[in-house]
């Protein structure tokens, strides 16, 4: 099966063969005909099978047929999640001179206000910027004619996180019979199952269970942390085979604080690392993004921003710092999700402090298997090199943070934090 066979359009079809993209994946052959007949659809699939191009190409293929104004509108969670889903677009509809534009937080506002008014085909957004620009009567009347409404990591979009700002947006939308909704995750939730029933909407499950479907190539441990300090000697441990085998290895933190702490203390090691979090600059954000995608840095120190839909191939471990809160243990899914792709082989570890193990308790009913403890032998010879190390470690941990507490950097990091948790009591995340 080709892609001229699901009806996307002759030329749109060659275009996939030029960009060597020959064969449909299981969700594109699912989705792509059901949106191209007018069905309102729900796609559930892995990260990295293909769901972009699910919505991607019926909307292509039906814009040729009327090529006029903000022809579709895609949401997302994340600022480089927005940013990737519009670098494809534009790869896939170069040749047609498709327009696309961005709206996300922390970039000028004025610059994508104009970027709007030229009424591109798509915009990508993240719901906060959009939601406070679309209020103004000249951007809200830009997406009067908008077609396609695409809901990306869906089950993230339409948690109560997202609910306010979600909701002003529609209300700037045409009404729901003038448009289509489609709906896109890679983890089945109940929210969206009953959604599904009472929209009669179609389905396009291949996720393969009913439960929460993990690679069989991915391995989970946890190391159990009894002293919270030793958590670092036990991440640089964990660290020094991949990166000396160059692999890459994204680490997660809860905090922007953490994130930079940790990132800090690798460097200082002589590790390549980098860091990813909501008070970098956008600039900064996607630079540290694509020195860690082209493996210049081996090691992403990150908050939860890079855990949904991010296309980064090789990475062969995820080391979970912390664990996500209780309220969205879930995003453990996401998480380790960075690795394993596409039948390779990778490694997901936590460092379970004991106040997470109610959390931990949660994710093994989620994914239905435990997460088990390194132990025996293997325990041993780990434990014996964090002693090692622990020295070393701990002089570069006192350096970092005596140069963060001189140079103010703690405090900037609070003070922007605060600040961005004062827009999210407003309602106005971006």
């Amino acid at each position: 099966m080709d892609f001229k066979t699901l009806g996307v359009a002759k030329a749109l079809a060659r275009r996939c063969e030029a960009m060597g993209i020959e064969s449909p994946t299981e969700i594109q052959k699912l989705c792509i005909p059901a949106m191209l007949s007018g069905k309102r659809v729900l796609g559930i699939a892995e990260t990295g099978s293909g769901k972009t191009l699910s919505f991607t190409l019926p909307m292509l293929t039906e814009l040729q047929k009327d090529p006029y104004g903000i022809f579709g509108l895609i949401l997302t969670p994340t600022r480089e999640l927005a940013i990737q889903i519009e670098e494809h677009i534009t790869a896939i509809g170069y040749p047609f001179k498709v327009s696309v534009a961005t709206v996300i937080g922390r970039t000028d506002m004025t610059e994508q206000s104009r970027e709007i008014d030229k009424r591109p085909h798509f915009i990508v957004a993240t719901p906060g910027r959009l939601a406070s620009m679309i209020q103004s009567p000249h951007i809200s009347t830009c997406f009067k004619h908008c077609r396609y409404l695409i809901l990306d990591e869906a089950d993230r979009l339409l948690s109560d996180d997202f609910s306010e700002d979600f909701n002003t947006i529609l209300d700037h939308l045409p009404p729901k019979d003038q448009r289509e909704t489609h709906f896109f995750t890679a983890t089945k939730t109940e929210l969206l199952e009953n959604l599904a029933k009472q929209s009669d909407m179609t389905v396009c499950d291949c996720s393969g269970s009913e439960s929460i479907k993990l690679p069989s190539t991915l391995s989970h441990s946890r190391i159990d942390m009894a002293r919270h300090h030793a958590r670092y000697a036990n991440l640089v441990q964990l660290l020094l085979d991949p990166v000396e085998a160059d692999k890459q290895a994204i680490v997660f933190a809860n905090s922007c604080l953490e994130v930079e702490t940790v990132c800090r203390v690798l460097r200082e090691l002589g590790f390549p690392a980098t860091q990813l979090h909501g008070n970098l600059p956008q600039r900064t954000r996607t630079s540290n993004l694509n020195s860690f995608r082209s493996a210049k840095n081996k090691v992403l120190v990150a908050t939860d921003v890079a855990a949904r839909g991010l296309d980064i191939p090789n990475v062969a471990m995820v080391v979970n710092f912390d664990l996500p809160p209780t309220s969205r243990a879930s995003d453990y899914i996401h998480r380790v999700g960075r690795t394993a792709r596409i039948g390779m082989l990778g490694t997901a570890v936590t460092l379970l402090k004991t106040q997470d193990r109610e959390v931990m308790d949660l994710i093994e009913e989620m994914i239905g298997r435990p997460v088990e403890a390194l132990a025996g032998k293997a325990l041993a010879e780990h434990e014996e090199k964090v002693i090692e190390l622990l020295p070393k470690v701990t002089a570069a941990m006192a350096d970092v943070k005596r140069r963060m507490l001189e140079g103010g950097q703690a405090e900037e990091m609070d003070r922007l934090t605060a600040r961005r948790g004062v827009k999210r009591a407003g309602k106005k995340r971006d």
